[in-house]
């Protein structure tokens, strides 16, 4: 059976421990996670190594520096995920 996790509540109503495992074993094809239980994420937590965890910030506001804050942060995981 192939199932996925998409997550886009509070951080502790997902074991992130147990999901963990799951995509790594390929028990779950992949995960899609905007919030975490502790944010922000530890940096070399296992879900960073993982190929198969999309990761996004959790954002619920809009305000008048979103777009370049959004954008700042956006570059800064892809360099960070280019020299990982």
């Amino acid at each position: 059976v192939i199932c996925s996790a998409l997550r886009v509540g509070r951080g502790a109503v997902l074991d992130e421990d147990a999901l963990v495992v799951a995509l790594k074993q390929g028990s779950i094809a992949g995960a899609a996670l905007d919030v975490f239980t502790v944010e922000p994420l530890p940096e070399g937590h296992a879900f960073y190594g993982l190929e198969n965890c999309l990761m996004s910030f959790h954002c619920a506001d809009l305000t008048d520096d979103y777009f370049e804050l959004t954008m700042d942060t956006f570059v800064q995981h892809a360099q960070t995920y280019h020299h990982r």
